[in-house]
């Protein structure tokens, strides 16, 4: 295969998987002055990648793993960019007996936060560092500068960085990559964000759904209206693309290429304004609620995620960077009111108005699920007004007897109580769990 190569005569970087982003990457790299070696399952798409991008590349193209790794400098740093699953771990069986400690491998794709914390114990027994790194942007992102969300050891960031650095998005802030911790942290980041872009992505759907529904919208002049919005406060590359999408005719047809219904409708600005709120206030839901997941994930695995620093790295040619500013508006409750009466689900809408309402209210009904659970599991519960007698169980039979029992007796127990006599209640029907505060009952296998 032919390649253009520096003097040293070995890459900077191995990358393994040439699908698209697998390409574009490799491609970003060595527009940044770094040589790059390529393997793929099949050894075709090596040739033509390398045909492809032209002469005045710095690329080796390897037939053979035993080619791929002897072809890197050492320690070597390791791409991979393959389906997430099996096909990571079939890959790694083959690669790594053909490492050196301290190798770095980067599980670039999608995986499984467990998947990523279960390979990097067991490369670490064989010295071979492993990363699960979140890269966001797309295809163009890819090619031109991602956001990247690299995990591992601090000392695999190291030796990382250089090339990171260079391939990332970059604006005045900085180049778009951040560490985010130790084993399986930028797989969960990465997954949050994946959360939070289908998030919106579904608000977006339901907005333009209430949209043509409601108000029989065309779809040219919705298009205009998302491109409108992505003027303001609400700017955000899936409002953006929305509004190239939906202006997007079929070639045969003439007609939009997206399906068009409707129904009648009246008030039409004031009901664009509310929608448009709707959804501003559900990505802002969606933006808080995936903070707080990674806030409690880091917190439960010991990672000390720096949220700061992921929602920095999300800014730039990242599939959910927006500009989120203000208030939540007015608009929303009307909007799910409307869709509620006109029958038209918006179920990620309703949802984030119901997860701030949630937020917004001090004090929940879980309360009495929480009785519920005590009364037909023994599961245990705390008092608001002794919480540091710790965890207790109500004799619920012997209070609900002592009720009826108030009840038969209510003249009698008057009688007494206005002599300061007896007071009608029932003698210790909370029983504090022995050993203390941090002691548990065990609950019936079948609750």
């Amino acid at each position: 295969m032919t390649a253009t190569m520096k003097a040293a005569g070995r890459a900077d970087l191995g990358v393994i998987g040439l699908g698209v982003m697998g390409e574009n990457l490799a491609l970003n790299v060595t527009n940044h002055g770094f040589s790059v070696a390529l393997w793929n399952r099949t050894e075709a798409r090596v040739e033509r990648v390398i045909q492809r991008a032209g002469p005045n590349r710095q690329w080796i193209g390897t037939k053979t793993l035993e080619e791929f790794a002897a072809a890197l400098s050492r320690p070597r740093r390791i791409l991979l960019l393959i389906k997430a699953g099996a096909p990571v771990d079939e890959r790694l069986d083959e690669l790594v007996p053909l490492l050196s400690p301290d190798d770095v491998v980067i599980d670039g794709g999608n995986s499984y936060v467990a998947d990523t914390q279960r390979r990097e114990v067991q490369l670490r027994t064989r010295g071979v560092r492993f990363v699960g790194m979140g890269v966001s942007g797309g295809e163009e992102g890819g090619r031109y500068g991602p956001s990247l969300m690299p995990g591992g050891t601090r000392a695999s960031d190291d030796h990382l960085q250089p090339i990171l650095e260079a391939i990332a998005a970059r604006t005045d802030p900085g180049p778009y990559v951040t560490y985010v911790g130790p084993d399986g942290a930028g797989h969960f980041v990465k997954m949050v964000h994946n959360g939070i872009e289908y998030g919106v992505m579904q608000a977006i759907a339901e907005a333009y759904d209430l949209l043509r529904r409601a108000l029989s919208l065309p779809t040219p002049e919705t298009a205009d209206l998302f491109a409108e919005w992505n003027r303001g406060p609400m700017a955000s590359y899936l409002i953006e693309i929305t509004s190239q999408v939906l202006s997007a005719r079929d070639p045969e047809t003439g007609h939009p290429l997206v399906e068009m219904m409707t129904p009648a409708a009246d008030d039409a600005s004031e009901i664009t304004t509310a929608v448009r709120d709707a959804l501003f206030a559900a990505t802002l839901c969606a933006y808080a609620q995936g903070m707080a997941l990674l806030r409690a994930g880091s917190i439960e695995h010991g990672w000390n995620v720096d949220l700061r620093e992921v929602a920095r790295v999300w800014t730039g040619r990242c599939i959910i960077r927006a500009s989120l500013l203000g208030t939540i508006m007015q608009g929303w409750r009307r909007t799910v009111q409307m869709a509620v009466a006109q029958g038209i689900p918006v179920p990620a809408v309703s949802a984030s108005l119901d997860y701030f309402d949630s937020y917004r209210t001090a004090v929940l009904p879980q309360n009495l699920t929480q009785a519920q659970r005590n009364y037909f599991g023994a599961h245990t519960y705390q008092r608001i007004d002794r919480p540091a007698a710790g965890c207790v169980h109500t004799d619920w039979q012997a209070l609900i007897t002592a009720a009826a029992t108030r009840r038969g007796g209510r003249r009698v127990a008057d009688h007494h109580a206005d002599r300061g006599g007896m007071d009608g209640t029932a003698a210790t029907l909370e029983e504090p769990l022995p050993g203390g505060p941090d002691s548990g009952r065990q609950a019936p296998s079948n609750t």
